[in-house]
């Protein structure tokens, strides 16, 4: 039996996402049910739905504080929408979103808009202060006040550990804030902080470290670096009497004011990991939820990604550690099924950085042979595996959206941020695409612009073959912005050699965040190009605008998400579709 002492509370903390509200994100249930095979009672909170009726109560003081973040233009299509239906939202939620129901889809862009005001700007003013300093009078601030009314909703008193997840570097703050406030009232709950965002700690970089000090210093017992799920399992053993706290893998912690980092660190096989348990979410009101296809990065060369630290960084890890390891087509199904028996949903969306086209033709064929009759998103990488027969199974096997990544349609770019694609190979799969998109389901892409050497020219490209297709782009944000600029994260590629792409980085303290102490130089020549670049979209700004979609809200808004019947007339539209294709390529 688990006793009283040994209830885990887990906490994911809310940030803007374009899947918010759509779809729980997949690590708190991946926690939990570890945690639960292993005997321990575990509470599992969704930050961002938790805490709803704060947000909507406080939005006028919002609104207040950050007059000058919301005087810009661009933003005034969100700040109207809040405005207009925030009654109706508040009534919904009073209503208690009738079990069974999904948010309704106004509701939800309302919701996305208001979370991202609230978290995007938490300290008004303070956003300038000292990155600790901000924590002495967060009782004073809305976060505070909205993480305190969170807090006193759970009973602390039986709580031995407090989990907290954050997928990037500006939920930290919130984050410590609520491990203040139940520290202050509560010592003997141990606060320990994960999450993706951790992933972009440098421990090669001394300034990292001692950042990552000062954050266990403060209200946090533990840092767990990388993979959680046997580290939070142990973490729990260590707290009853079962294990040391050295033998908790991934684990940064403070021994007598001395850093401590267990090393090496511990790549989860996915293979043996037990289904995601969402028991204690609010289920009903997401439209979907997220399968794991696999961990890690196959490729992992990408110019622009911190994925490469896998590929990198080999000697940090265990010997069982795999740069990408697969969940498998069977044990894929076998969640599936588990989870449409449990929670009465159909539809799924694969959570991982791209699928193979290998295993996505794998995944697609077994979905039509069980006849699951779901609808799913995928993310394929554009290999040359990846053929137009494929996107024929996919749409028969039910998938909702091809949301797929070639970041440019420009040749040099496409060079720079070495994805591994033949460019020619991704303009025909968009060919082919367009040449049949009245009967597959839609295309959703998202694009990169602004990598080093890249021109207006380069630029121009990607533009005129986006204005001539149909595809539509991933909107990023409340900026509703079609473009995301190419920035320099840690682990990638371009910020181990920055000499390489012509431009230099400083290293620069700041105490105004932490984990980010650097400042990138880039040559006059890049940034005269970037502002061209920067001009034209603002004096094509309506072209873009018009281009732009959510693209899981899109994806269950059309009727080509539902799985397609394989009939001898289907059959023949297929291949009616791939000779007018082909017919297209010979006569151009």
């Amino acid at each position: 039996m688990t006793s009283a002492a040994e209830t885990i509370v887990l906490v994911k903390m809310p940030g803007p996402s374009a899947s918010m509200w759509d779809a729980p994100f997949a690590t708190l249930p991946a926690l939990t049910a570890a945690l639960r095979t292993n005997g321990y009672h575990v509470i599992q909170k969704e930050m961002d739905l938790e805490l709803l009726p704060v947000l909507l109560a406080q939005w006028p003081q919002i609104l207040a504080s950050n007059r000058r973040f919301f005087a810009d233009p661009a933003k005034r299509p969100a700040v109207d929408a809040i405005q207009a239906n925030l009654d109706r939202v508040r009534a919904a939620l009073a209503a208690g979103w009738p079990d069974g129901a999904v948010l309704d889809q106004t509701a939800k862009q309302v919701l996305v808009y208001l979370s991202e005001l609230f978290w995007q700007r938490p300290f008004g003013s303070a956003g300038q202060r000292p990155f600790f300093g901000v924590l002495a009078d967060h009782s004073t601030q809305p976060i505070g006040k909205a993480l305190s009314a969170f807090a006193a909703t759970i009973s602390w008193d039986d709580v031995a550990l407090l989990g907290i997840s954050v997928d990037n570097m500006r939920q930290i703050r919130a984050a410590l804030i609520l491990a203040k406030i139940v520290k202050a009232s509560f010592p003997h709950v141990h606060v320990v902080l994960g999450g993706h965002a951790t992933f972009l700690i440098d421990l090669h970089d001394p300034e990292d470290v001692r950042d990552l000090k000062a954050l266990l210093a403060g209200h946090l017992d533990g840092v767990v670096l990388h993979a959680g799920e046997t580290a939070l399992v142990r973490v729990a053993g260590y707290l009853a009497g079962r294990w040391r706290r050295d033998e908790v893998p991934n684990l940064a912690w403070l021994d007598e004011g001395a850093l401590r980092i267990n090393r090496p660190f511990r790549f989860e096989r996915v293979a043996q990991l037990p289904p995601a348990d969402f028991d204690g979410l609010p289920v009903p009101l997401y439209e979907r939820l997220p399968v794991e296809a696999s961990r890690g990065c196959y490729w992992a060369k990408c110019t622009f990604c911190h994925h490469c630290y896998l590929r990198g960084r080999r000697a940090d890890f265990d010997r069982d550690f795999r740069r990408y390891d697969s969940f498998g087509t069977a044990n894929m199904l076998a969640k599936i099924r588990f989870l449409m028996d449990r929670y009465s949903k159909s539809a799924f969306e694969l959570s991982c950085l791209d699928m193979s086209p290998r295993e996505t033709e794998q995944f697609a064929q077994a979905i039509l042979d069980a006849d699951l009759g779901i609808s799913w998103i995928g993310r394929p990488r554009l290999d040359r595996g990846f053929t137009c027969e494929l996107m024929d199974l996919m749409a028969d096997a039910g998938v909702a959206i091809f949301h797929i990544y070639p970041e440019t349609f420009a040749a040099r770019t496409t060079k720079i941020l070495d994805k591994g694609y033949d460019l020619d190979h991704v303009k025909q799969v968009f060919g082919y695409w367009e040449t049949n998109r009245d009967r597959l389901p839609p295309l959703v892409t998202n694009l990169i612009v602004g990598a080093p050497g890249e021109t207006l020219a380069d630029f121009l490209e990607t533009y005129e073959f986006v204005m001539q297709g149909s595809f539509k782009i991933q909107n990023f944000g409340m900026q509703n912005q079609a473009i995301n600029f190419f920035r320099v994260t840690k682990h990638s590629p371009i910020y181990y050699h920055p000499e390489k792409y012509g431009f230099k980085i400083v290293r620069r303290r700041t105490d105004q965040a932490l984990f980010h102490n650097f400042e990138v130089q880039w040559p006059k020549e890049y940034l005269a190009e970037r502002a061209k670049i920067q001009r034209f979209l603002a004096d094509h700004e309506a072209e873009w605008q018009a281009r732009l979609t959510n693209p899981y809200r899109m994806a269950y808004a059309q009727p080509s998400a539902l799985p397609r019947e394989r009939t001898w007339i289907a059959t023949g539209r297929r291949l009616l579709g791939r000779m007018a294709h082909r017919l297209r390529g010979w006569r151009s």
